[in-house]
Order: C-alpha cells, then sequence, then structure tokens
C-alpha cells in the first residue's frame, strides 16, 4: 500500500511514472529485438557463407574423385577426349580454389589446406601431363604415374577435403545450435518484457485509478452533494498533492457553507429583533405538531398575546425603548414556558405560543404564570420604569379548531375578548363561544 507521506509528489509526477516506466519497457522490447535481429542476420549470412563453403568443397571433392577416371580410361583407348576432361576437372579444381581463398569464412587454417591442396593440383596436373604425353607400350610405366598421381595426390586431396568437409558440418551444427538458443532467449527475454510490459499496464491503469481517478471520483461526487446543499459528505484526502489539497479545500469549504446555511437558516427561520421563531418557523412547527397530535389523539394549545397599549409605549418613548420592551418581555415569556413549549413572534408585538400534547386548562396556569411575571415586572429601560402587561387569547385542538388557520384565527378571536373586556387577562375561546352563545339567547 502507497503511504500518504510517498503520495506528497506533484500529480503530473505521479502520473508520468508509470508511462515513463511503461515506455522504458517498450524500448528494452524494441532494444532487444533489433539486437536479436542483428544476432541472427549475422548468423543467417554466416551459415549461408559456411554451405556455400561446404558446396565448394564438394565440388573440388568430385571433382578430385572424378580425375582417375580420364587416365584409366585414356590408357585402354587413346581418346583425346579423356585428356579435355581430365584438364576441364583440374581447371574446375583450381577455379574453386580460387574462389575459397577469396571467400571471407575461410579462415588461416583452412587457408593452409588450400596450399597444400593447390600444391598437390599442381603437381598431379605435371603427371597428367606426362600421362597424356607418354606415346610408350610400357603399361607397367603408365600404370605407375596413374598409381601415382592417384595414391600421392589425389587420395591425401579427398582425404583433406573429407575432413575439412566434416569441420565444415561441425562448424555449420554449432552455428545452428547458437542460432537455435539465440532464438531461445530471445522467446524467452520477449517473453519476460512482455510480461513486464503488461504488468506495467496493469500498474498504470491501478496506479492512475489510485492518484486520479479515486480522487476525481470522489472529489465529483462531493461536489454534486454539495451542489445540493448536502454539506454532510466530505472529500476523503487520498494524498498531500494538487488533487488532495483540493479534496481538503473543499471539505473546508463545505463546512463553512454548513456554517453559513445553518446561520441563514437560522436567521431565516428567527426574529431578529426578540430571538424566538418567526411566522415561517410558525407555520413548519404548527403543521407538524397538528399532525402529530392527530396521529396520536392527544391535544394541542394555542395562545395569542400581545401588550397592552405598546403604541403609547412607542409613542412615548420611541421604538427603540419599545425594542427593548419587547425583548424584555420575550426574555420573561421564555423563563416562565415549558422545554417543550414554543415562542412564535406573529407580527408587531403579538406573539404565539404552542404548547404540543396540552390542553386547554394545563395551558391556562402556564399562560397565567406568565402573565403574572409580565405584570410583576416594572421594566426600567434607558432610566424609563416602564409598567407592561399583557392580554391573551387561548384556543385548543381539536374543541376549538382542527387546522392551524382555525386554531389562529379563533385564539385571535379569544384575545380581542380578552382586550375589550379589559385587558391585562387570559380569554379562553370556549368562554367567548359561551359568551356568544349568551349574548344571542337573552
Amino acid at each position: 500500500m502507497l503511504h500518504r507521506h510517498s503520495m506528497s509528489l506533484s500529480v503530473k509526477y505521479k502520473a508520468s511514472l508509470p508511462v515513463i516506466l511503461l515506455a522504458f519497457t517498450l524500448v528494452s522490447f524494441v532494444s532487444l529485438s533489433i539486437y536479436f535481429m542483428g544476432n541472427v542476420e549475422s548468423i543467417t549470412e554466416n551459415l549461408t557463407a559456411r554451405h556455400h563453403e561446404l558446396e565448394q568443397v564438394q565440388v573440388i571433392e568430385a571433382a578430385a574423385s572424378e580425375l582417375v577416371f580420364p587416365h584409366l580410361d585414356y590408357l585402354t583407348t587413346r581418346n583425346p577426349e579423356s585428356k579435355e576432361l581430365a584438364n576441364a576437372l583440374f581447371s574446375r579444381i583450381e577455379k574453386q580454389v580460387h574462389f575459397l581463398y577469396t571467400m571471407n569464412v575461410v579462415h588461416e587454417d583452412e587457408h593452409i589446406l588450400l596450399d597444400y591442396i593447390g600444391e598437390n593440383i599442381k603437381t598431379a596436373k605435371q603427371i597428367s601431363q606426362q600421362i597424356f604425353e607418354y606415346d610408350g607400350d610400357h603399361h607397367h610405366h603408365y600404370m605407375q604415374l596413374i598409381n601415382d598421381l592417384s595414391e600421392a595426390h589425389l587420395v591425401p586431396i579427398r582425404s583433406t577435403l573429407v575432413d575439412w568437409h566434416a569441420q565444415e558440418a561441425r562448424d555449420v551444427n554449432k552455428l545452428n545450435a547458437t542460432a537455435e538458443t539465440k532464438l531461445n532467449n530471445y522467446l524467452f527475454g520477449a517473453a519476460v518484457v512482455l510480461a513486464l510490459a503488461l504488468a506495467m499496464v496493469v500498474f498504470t491503469l491501478w496506479f492512475n485509478h489510485i492518484i486520479l481517478i479515486r480522487p476525481v471520483l470522489d472529489i465529483t461526487n462531493t461536489t454534486s452533494q454539495l451542489a445540493t446543499s448536502d454539506f454532510s459528505r466530505k472529500a476523503k484526502v487520498h494524498s498531500q498533492d494538487e488533487l488532495g489539497k483540493l479534496a481538503h479545500n473543499i471539505n473546508e469549504m463545505a463546512v463553512s457553507l454548513d456554517r453559513m446555511y445553518c446561520e441563514l437558516n437560522n436567521q431565516a427561520r428567527t426574529d431578529q429583533l426578540t430571538g424566538v421563531l418567526n411566522r415561517l418557523s410558525m407555520d413548519e412547527l404548527l403543521q407538524r405538531e397538528l399532525a402529530a397530535a392527530n396521529r396520536n389523539h392527544q391535544s394541542l394549545s394555542m395562545a395569542m398575546f400581545d401588550l397592552d397599549h405598546f403604541k403609547t409605549v412607542n409613542d412615548r418613548y420611541g421604538h427603540p425603548v419599545g425594542d427593548k420592551v419587547l425583548q424584555a418581555v420575550v426574555d420573561v415569556v421564555l423563563r416562565n414556558i415549558r422545554r417543550c413549549d414554543y415562542c412564535f413572534r406573529y407580527g408587531g408585538e403579538e406573539f404565539l405560543l404552542l404548547f404540543p400534547n396540552t390542553n386547554t386548562s394545563v395551558a391556562t396556569k402556564v399562560l397565567e404564570r406568565c402573565r403574572a411575571a409580565i405584570e410583576a415586572q416594572r421594566l426600567a429601560i434607558d432610566s424609563y420604569k416602564i409598567p407592561i402587561t399583557a392580554s391573551f387569547g387561548l384556543a385548543g385542538y381539536p374543541d376549538d379548531g382542527s387546522t392551524p388557520e382555525t386554531l389562529i384565527s379563533n385564539a385571535d378571536d379569544a384575545l380581542y375578548a380578552a382586550k375589550s373586556t379589559g385587558r391585562n387577562r387570559i380569554i379562553d375561546y370556549s368562554s367567548v363561544v359561551y359568551s356568544q352563545l349568551n349574548n344571542q339567547a337573552s
């Protein structure tokens, strides 16, 4: 496994490494092939020359073997064509000997053999001349000349040529064996180089996947998630190179965006003056809590309240003081409601309280605690001591409504009744309905 410290090189260097290795392998294969082809060509040329040399030796050997026959034929027939045939054979031998002298493959020891053959041929040619010029009837002398020609010169020539032929055949076999060995070595080397090339290809694919493809895909997936405002996914930092730094920067950016998104979301759902939830949050939470109450067959209470004569406070002390009054009242309310309850700023000096899983009887006790605390706290703001009271209207689910709109409307009606009957009090919507029924009956 590649360690992180080993991945601190630049991507361009790491990406070029397998390419360089693969190129080196291919160059090695090409160099090996060129070297082998050069050796094979050299061996092939040598073998061709050696085979040609063998052919020339065989020609001399065959001509030397035939030389005795024209002389024997001349002994019995006196045919002048026998002399011509003998001269032709001598001429062929001399020509082949001269040709062998010019061949590059004929080495120094073989030049000595050629000298020996040439001297014997020269002497044999002189004896042949004596045979064809002899006109006597002494067959014994004639046979002595032929025997001398054959035993003293032609037989040694043939023996020398046979040895030469045998040695050349051995040399050719060695060259063939050398060529076969070189071919096997080349095939083995080529197999090794091709295996290395294949290994380099596999290594290149794996290495590029590790240093390029995997980090890029991971970064792409992360940025795709970021585009959907999902900041929980983090790009894995695979190395300390440019891609690793990019992944790290993307992660830092995701953290910053997540923090900024949370702040913006909080600002969008929170009233900036008082710090309580705004109407956007109210709409979502009221829907959720009503659905839970309906699903679990539970009660739910809602109260709307505002500050009594708050317009007078603004007109007398100014809006900055009025803002501080709102903040102080909200602080009092938050200290007196339960942790499971919600407080929303509905608008201006109007606020809405939501009590999940709470009937109106229990909610009335909580509201009374809030009302009393607001009345008891004589606010000292900017050297002013401002008396503040609040009026509350209460509605409950399911008796006073089953939809957010109905509950808000009924709580607002109850608040209106509280303000109409003297303020600084809590009115339950059920009492408003009861009062309306009494008025209709009377």
